[in-house]
């Protein structure tokens, strides 16, 4: 697979642009859905529900749309690339069909389309941090980076093989909405992960999400950091993840085409 991501570096930069470009043609507002709608989200989530009081901020002097908002940026991420994933063989399945490529590029570009996303989204967190956090760490932003890249894996090698799987039960598409919206309120993106009890913390790690989530807000706005040692099943979820999505395309990519 790195061979061929090497071999058609060209053809993953098309699809990857075509992706981007369709996903915000015909807009009004085109790119800048992807800040607003975390930030609706995550003031609608400060000024009704939480008042600050889940994430405990009124001692670090920190509105609680700062840390909703970091949350939200991994997860609009993960959501994003893992939909569009699914989707990509079936939404390609006019070009499997007649030209042979590397079936796996689709659901790469869906990936790689998306940090363009979270890129554009985390200018916003430079402008609010300033702004509403006293003391912030400009070096913790590095932070962003790692947590980015396990998300980049585990949401490819997930999305994968939810795609493979969408070939053959196209169910798949009025299931997944509904899983992924259970998993983002059992994700500590609206609240800290102490908010529940200490026995639900290995399982909540499972998702690297929560990682992300955790590490972003312990290095740039100080949050304490609650069991590290538990990031270490977020790993093994992404690679896991990768491993298992890889495997299960590699033994049902040659029936793509009489499928489709």
């Amino acid at each position: 697979m790195l061979r061929e991501i090497v071999a058609y570096r060209e053809l993953i930069y098309y699809f990857t642009w075509r992706e981007f470009k369709v996903r915000y043609k015909q807009t009004v507002v085109g790119i800048l859905w992807v800040v607003l709608q975390p930030l609706v989200f995550a003031l609608i989530i400060d000024l009704t529900l939480l008042r600050g009081h889940a994430f405990g901020v009124s001692k670090l002097h920190v509105p609680a749309l700062v840390p909703v908002y970091i949350g939200l940026l991994f997860w609009n991420y993960f959501e994003q690339t893992t939909n569009n994933a699914s989707n990509s063989l079936i939404g390609n399945q006019g070009v499997i069909t007649k030209v042979f490529f590397p079936r796996f590029i689709p659901a790469l570009s869906a990936a790689i389309s998306s940090l363009i996303d979270f890129f554009f989204a985390s200018l916003l967190l430079l402008a609010l941090l300033p702004i509403f956090v006293h003391h912030f760490s400009p070096l913790g932003l590095l932070s962003l980076l790692p947590c980015l890249v396990l998300l980049f894996i585990f949401s490819f090698g997930f999305g994968l093989w939810l795609g493979t799987l969408n070939v053959k039960y196209r169910d798949l598409k009025y299931v997944l909405p509904f899983v992924m919206r259970i998993l983002m309120f059992a994700s500590p993106i609206f609240y800290p992960i102490t908010f529940l009890p200490a026995k639900y913390w290995p399982i909540l790690y499972l998702n690297p999400v929560t990682s992300a989530a955790e590490l972003s807000r312990h290095f740039i706005l100080g949050f304490p950091l609650h069991e590290p040692r538990y990031m270490l099943l977020s790993l093994a979820t992404t690679v896991v993840a990768l491993v298992v999505g890889v495997w299960y395309f590699h033994t049902r990519d040659k029936d793509f085409v009489d499928i489709l």
